[in-house]
């Protein structure tokens, strides 16, 4: 199941395709640059609430739909409570691991953020190094 960002994007490129536009006129409408709206879609930056009511009206959705499903807590997110697993770890951005890191701090204390940064990074440098042995045994 696509979280919320990436069911907005889905949503958003259904709609693009739709109206047969490329992604530069999306921006013009968001009001963004083309380069924000791919990091956006990359999961590089996040949707704002300005971006979040612009999407609204793209879709034809009412005002405050897109940032309430963004702001729900999924049932298996980090945000209801539930650790990460390693394979999510290596697949958030860095703004994501920094926040859920300032969260366990503040609940948990400085040993707890110390220790999920460790565990985050730790994730990340395996799923690099599975992608080194992959690109290598494709490479032979």
């Amino acid at each position: 199941m696509p979280s919320a960002n990436e069911q907005a994007i889905e949503d958003i490129d259904a709609e693009r395709q739709n109206r047969l536009v490329k992604w530069t006129v999306v921006a013009r409408e968001f009001n963004i640059t083309p380069q924000h709206l791919l990091r956006i879609r990359q999961g590089k930056s996040p949707i704002t609430r300005d971006v979040a009511v612009a999407i609204d009206r793209f879709l034809g959705r009412e005002r405050g739909t897109t940032w309430q499903l963004l702001q729900a807590p999924a049932a298996d997110d980090e945000s209801a409570g539930a650790e990460p697993t390693d394979e999510r770890l290596a697949e958030m951005t860095n703004r994501q691991i920094a926040e859920l890191a300032i969260k366990y701090q503040n609940e948990r204390g400085p040993e707890a953020r110390r220790n999920f940064l460790q565990r985050a990074k730790a994730a990340r440098d395996r799923a690099v190094d599975t992608l080194v042995a992959e690109s290598s045994d494709a490479s032979v």
